[in-house]
Formats: structure tokens, sequence, C-alpha cells
């Protein structure tokens, strides 16, 4: 029966599309009608999936530059330093540095105890005053300068510059031999005769043989023993420095640690 019913359903389809065709044919439609009002909304679809990520952007422009800080704090000032402004030996025989904060130190007793050799006794501060110590050097305050004992290779007289020469003795300078002036220098305190020891000036205030004005400069000469203000020119003759004229009989002796050779 359902069967019955699809196919008189299908023919009275396939029928009324014929009758509206004919209709068509013997009477054209009229003229379309006004636009209907518009519809409900529909229900809102489903979220589209997420597009592809675009391509980044050109930076941006650099920001405006931030204010300066704030100074830092200044440090403390340090306190000013203390030095020794000079040294002198008083009435008692002490010697007494003054510093520069205007202190005074007594650094002890001063005396002359061995051919030149100094003993300075440094009172120890503290303890009650009592305990002692006692320092050798080599400063000789009579000469104003630095001593040494040394054996003469010779005859020597008080005055004589002198060098050490390869057995260890001393024997008078002369600017003809390299030997004789390359070395240590010193000058003679005393007479005396071969295989004496006895006490030589290595630096320091003495007095000249010769005949000089202040301020001249003081070099080994070609005569032996003797000092000179007139430079060596000779060809094979040595050039060193021996210290300063200071008035016209003595001399500030300080040797040069260099000389210079003239090729003969």
């Amino acid at each position: 029966m359902a069967g019955l019913n699809l196919k008189l359903l299908s023919m009275f389809n396939t029928l009324d599309s014929r009758i509206s065709e004919v209709s068509k044919l013997i009477s054209p439609p009229g003229p379309k009608g006004d636009l209907g009002p518009q519809g409900d909304q529909g229900p809102v679809g489903h979220d589209g999936s997420q597009g592809e990520r675009g391509e980044q952007g050109p930076p941006g422009p650099a920001g405006s530059k931030g204010e300066q800080g704030n100074a830092g704090e200044a440090g403390l000032e340090g306190s000013p330093g203390i030095s020794v402004v000079s040294a002198d030996i008083d009435i008692d025989r002490h010697l007494v540095l003054t510093l520069s904060n205007g202190d005074e130190i007594d650094a002890g007793e001063i005396y002359v105890a061995d051919e030149g050799k100094v003993i300075n006794r440094v009172y120890q501060q503290g303890g009650g005053g009592g305990s002692t110590s006692t320092l050798n050097t080599n400063l000789d305050l009579n000469n104003k300068g630095f001593t040494a004992k040394f054996t003469a290779a010779a005859t020597l007289s008080i005055g004589d510059i002198c060098y050490l020469d390869s057995s260890g003795r001393m024997n008078k300078v002369d600017a003809n031999s390299q030997a004789a002036t390359n070395t240590l220098i010193v000058v003679a305190l005393g007479n005396m005769v071969e295989d004496d020891i006895a006490v030589f000036m290595v630096k320091g205030f003495t007095e000249l043989t010769g005949t000089f004005n202040p301020g001249d400069i003081l070099y080994i000469s070609e005569t032996a023993g003797e000092l000179t203000n007139v430079r060596p020119q000779a060809n094979g003759t040595f050039i060193r420095v021996m210290g300063y004229c200071v008035d016209g009989t003595s001399s500030f002796f300080d040797p040069d640690k260099t000389w210079v050779g003239l090729e003969p």
C-alpha cells in the first residue's frame, strides 16, 4: 500500500510540473513581487581554525635616553704623610731627627769607636728606658762619608785616588789603564806602605790634591793617583767622573758607575 502511494505522489508531481510549463506558454508570468522582509538570523557557526602566523614586523625606533644618575659620595681625604726633615747631632752627641709634623726623635748616642767605625747606641722606648742596642755602620762622621778598610798594594799617601786591583788590594788609579778605571775607586785617608790595612773613603766629602774651582767636574787623571778637572782626550785613555769640587780644597767624592774608553 505504501508503494502505491509513492507512485501516485510521483505521478502527481510530474503532472503538476507539466501543467506549470504549459501555463507559462499560454500565459507569461506576472511582474516580480516586492522583496519580502528579512528572515530571522540563523544560528552562529562554529569558530574557524587559526590562521598562519604573519611575518615579524620591523623593529620600532629606539627609546629616549634616560636621565643621568646622581653622583656618588666623595671619598674621605687621606691624612698627610710624615717625613724626616732634618737629622742633627746635638751637644750630647745624640742623633736628633726632626719630622715634618714638628716632632723630634732622639735616635740615640753617636760616637766613633774604631778608626772610622761609628756605633749608634739606640735607646729603646718603653720597658723602663734602660734597654739599649748597638748598630755598627761604615758611616764616618769625622771624614763626612762612608769608609771601608782595604789592604794597600803599594806605598800610598793621604788623598791618593786608588782602585781595587785583581789581587783585592788598593793601588793608584791611572786614566791610561782600563783595569784602573772600571772598578771600585776610593780615596786614601792616611799614609801607608804595602800590605798595610787602612781606612779608605768610598763616598763622601774629602780634601783635594790640586787647585780647582767650585762646581768643577772631577775626572781620573793620567797622573797616577790624582784627579783632574780636564776631561782626558788622548787616544787610549779612559773617562770616568769621580765627583765635583765644592770649594778650592774639598770635593764631594761620588764615583760614577760608568766609564768611556777613547779608541787608541
